[in-house]
């Protein structure tokens, strides 16, 4: 197997699948910082939001 067939591009059904794996090569770790703390932001916004609103749920 050649260098270049380990890195081919996802197939279509894999893109179909996990979406991710289009842009996912061209992610450049430089994002990760910014990324992270988006993601932190957003969970301390909505699982207390969940918590509460399946509370009031039951």
């Amino acid at each position: 197997m050649s260098a270049a067939a380990g890195h081919a591009a996802p197939s279509g059904r894999w893109r179909g699948i996990v979406p991710a794996l289009g842009w996912l090569r061209s992610y450049e770790p430089g994002w990760f910082r910014a990324d992270l703390a988006a993601g932190v932001t957003l969970a301390a916004y909505l699982l207390p939001a969940a918590r509460s609103r399946r509370s009031r749920a039951s």
